[in-house]
């Protein structure tokens, strides 16, 4: 399974968050992924995943978004980057909102697709 990321620059402003959203994004992903850029800080959209399990995981029918998962890594190898590299991060949409106060991490595990963690997203990336 693939692992999308944004278009990298060391700053995306409000205007240009479409141009870093990589063509070939379905429309209701985009939407998605474009709701999670604006609510971050320019400097910080450079470092949005996002992956999509596939229908036929154990679980994925639980997940929500129709099992797309957005989350944040600041330490992105260069070039792609596949499924099993994502876990471990934090996840930034769910129940149909995005979720800067978040304290979930995905990762495939025996409990589902989400583990909590003590620290909160802003608490421990954006320090608000």
């Amino acid at each position: 399974m693939a692992v999308h990321r944004v278009i990298a620059a060391a700053t995306i402003p409000n205007k240009a968050i479409d141009a870093h959203i990589p063509p070939g994004t379905n429309a209701a992903d985009h939407r998605i992924v474009r709701a999670v850029l604006a609510a971050l800080p320019p400097k910080e959209r450079q470092y949005v995943i996002w992956l999509r399990v596939p229908e036929d995981d154990i679980g994925a029918n639980d997940l929500p978004n129709d099992a797309l998962v957005v989350m944040y890594d600041n330490h992105l190898p260069p070039g792609t980057i596949d499924s099993a590299y994502a876990s471990g991060h934090y996840v930034l949409y769910f129940g149909g909102n995005v979720q800067l106060d978040s304290n979930l991490i995905f990762g495939w595990n025996f409990r589902g697709y989400f583990s909590p963690v003590i620290q909160t997203f802003r608490t421990e990336v954006l320090r608000h």
